[in-house]
């Protein structure tokens, strides 16, 4: 994988001038979730979004099409999320998507591949698993022992039939080699949402895919200062993801609302009757419903 050496700071000038083709309407906001918008912890169940970053999103979202694209069952994240105005939330790396089931064989897929390395790696303390409809997550930032415990979890791998691995931030993803990736998912929200464009932002290895997914301009956003990327933009570190909110939401004229519902539409992508989950989280007809209230240049004053 062909990676550039160095990228600029996304609220740099310099970054600035970068992301200012994206300052439009018609872009697609689109953001990983742990590691991104919500802090990583130690138990993924317990993470949460700060108060700060909740308001910034939901400003962001009232007047833009936002997305989320997670490694979270989608189920988690619609939790997480409860409240705010996402266009979509796509869980499982690209492979949960709004009213449509993860087929059978997939679920069945991750339940073997939970089983086999259960016991492969039964030996090996301080790891924990974590099943998702289309994905299964192997942590490991638990062991004392880290670089020996990825270590047995490679060597563990070693003919899974049909999974696709991915080494996230001290855990290792795998999927079924069959179920779309971030890349595909970010080229499909954008299309649905009528977006010729895109701001991708993540944090891990797992995301490097939708930075350049070809076919679509995208404005990628690398979290963290070490590891090499292929974004053209970063930020050092997950608590400046609320100044890049607040950038956003203070320079990017006012989508309309009926043109993304129209360019929606006509792509085949049903937006309404999708719009809660049992927890109460928000997608598209709260977006249209608040974006219709909207005039343009209006802001709304809810953070600052």
């Amino acid at each position: 994988m062909s990676r550039k050496p160095t990228t600029r700071d996304v609220l740099s000038a310099e970054g600035r001038r970068t992301l200012e083709p994206f300052l439009c309407p018609r872009t697609l906001f689109a953001f990983d979730l742990d590691g991104t918008l919500a802090p990583i912890v130690a138990v993924p169940a317990k993470a949460r979004l700060r108060a700060r970053t909740r308001r910034l999103l939901t400003r962001l979202a009232a007047e833009h099409p936002c997305a989320i694209i997670t490694g979270r069952s989608r189920a988690s994240a619609l939790r997480l999320l409860r409240g705010v105005p996402l266009a979509l939330v796509i869980g499982s790396h690209g492979a949960e998507w709004p009213g449509e089931p993860v087929p059978l064989r997939w679920t069945r897929q991750v339940r073997a591949w939970h089983r086999t390395l259960a016991r492969r790696l039964s030996g090996v303390r301080g790891l924990f698993f974590e099943q998702k409809p289309a994905t299964l997550c192997v942590h490991f930032r638990r062991s004392h022992h880290r670089p020996a415990a990825l270590t047995a979890i490679e060597a563990a791998l070693a003919g899974l039939r049909g999974a696709r691995s991915q080494l996230g931030l001290l855990v290792v993803n795998l999927s079924p080699a069959e179920a779309p990736g971030k890349a595909a998912a970010l080229k499909r929200a954008a299309a649905a949402l009528g977006c010729a464009r895109a701001v991708y932002v993540g944090d891990d290895d797992g995301d490097e895919e939708a930075f350049v997914p070809g076919g679509l301009a995208v404005a990628g956003v690398r979290i963290g200062a070490q590891r090499p990327t292929r974004a053209t933009l970063r930020l050092s570190d997950q608590k400046r993801v609320d100044d890049l909110l607040r950038a956003l939401a203070d320079q990017v004229p006012t989508t309309s609302a009926t043109s993304v519902r129209t360019a929606a539409r006509s792509k085949g992508f049903s937006m309404h009757g999708r719009a809660q989950s049992p927890s109460g989280a928000s997608e598209a007809a709260p977006l249209m419903k608040t974006m219709r209230s909207s005039r343009p240049g209006k802001r709304s004053r809810t953070a600052r």
